[in-house]
């Protein structure tokens, strides 16, 4: 899903109406690929870009890996709240900046 997100903003997919929504979605692929650090890099608003390439750095997909599969882990109180902070911030800011609702 990151990965979906990261490609959709980069390439600036905005649908403006249902019919539109309906191709961008029966065109997205099943797999999506990496996007690359330099694609990200092209993004013109400074804002933005930071916090895309904040969000594909975020590493909270491991610890929640770690916690919910085999390992039975239990992370500290310091790093639960680091990813929560991290998450906070991140899906904050791209909700204010893409103006999501």
């Amino acid at each position: 899903m990151r990965r979906l997100f990261l490609r959709l903003v980069v390439d600036n997919v905005a649908p403006a109406s249902l019919a539109d929504a309906k191709v961008a979605i029966e065109a997205l692929p099943e797999r999506p690929r990496d996007v690359p650090t330099q694609s990200i890099e092209t993004v013109p608003d400074d804002c933005l870009r930071s916090l895309l390439l904040r969000l594909k750095a975020a590493d909270v997909n491991m610890l929640r890996n770690r916690v919910v599969h085999k390992d039975a882990y239990r992370p500290r109180l310091d790093e639960a709240k680091r990813a929560h902070n991290e998450a906070l911030e991140i899906l904050g800011g791209l909700t204010a900046r893409l103006r999501l609702g």
